[in-house]
């Protein structure tokens, strides 16, 4: 397992990092005519993954694994926000493709694996980019929520991660007022993740960066 970010809330320790071909501990109910029984079990995860792990550090020198979250893909962002910690991946759909036909991420959480549904999947204005990118939040006050997701397709390279939104920006190339010369136009998106709706605005420049500033974002243009 190799740590990539950490964040630390009262006495828990959130570790993402990747990991492949490992054995995690998983409980299963077990049904018999007395009772029903929670087992402890172990559950092989192939292949490589994002892992996050949430430690107990209420003994400090023997820090105890409460609970873990695995998914495909490649951590692209880690933010905290008040309780709420999100972190962006993002996965090659061609990656996905098996026996010629293409599946959605899925993720590993409080011990239930989910399948995206295609109909789940925001599909957005700029389809330049073949890579689904999932947007997880995890609730640090409850390790026993599970997290919110939402995925996307074409949301490009550079996003930022607010706390209710992502934002995104698209650059093409359009016609002047005049129809004779072709300018640069970056198109800014922000989707708001609670309510799904989506806003646009454009300035006619180049984009270079974004990044959040509070709860806003600057984008660097030329």
């Amino acid at each position: 397992f190799l740590p990539d970010e950490i964040a630390v809330y009262d006495e828990l320790l959130y570790v993402v990092g990747s990991g492949e071909n490992v054995v995690m501990p998983a409980t299963e109910m077990r049904f018999d005519a007395e009772e029903d029984k929670h087992e402890e079990v172990e559950k092989p995860i192939d292949g490589k993954k994002l892992f996050l792990l949430c430690y107990s550090l209420e003994n400090r020198t023997q820090p105890v694994l409460k609970r873990w979250f695995c998914t495909e893909g490649e951590l692209s962002q880690k933010e905290v926000f008040d309780n709420t910690l999100c972190i962006s991946v993002r996965q090659n759909a061609a990656e996905l493709e098996k026996d010629g036909v293409y599946k959605t991420p899925s993720y590993s959480d409080l011990n239930k694996t989910v399948d995206m549904r295609f109909d789940e999947i925001k599909y957005l204005p700029s389809m330049k980019d073949g890579c689904y990118t999932s947007v997880f939040r995890f609730d640090l006050a409850d390790i026993t929520k599970e997290a919110d997701c939402d995925t996307f397709l074409g949301i490009g390279e550079d996003i930022v991660l607010g706390q209710n939104y992502v934002q995104f920006a698209d650059v093409n190339s359009i016609m002047s007022d005049s129809g004779k010369n072709k300018i640069t136009q970056t198109d800014i998106y922000r989707l708001n993740l609670n309510s799904s709706a989506l806003s646009k605005g454009n300035i006619k420049a180049e984009y270079l960066d974004m990044s959040r500033v509070n709860d806003g974002c600057a984008v660097l243009a030329k």
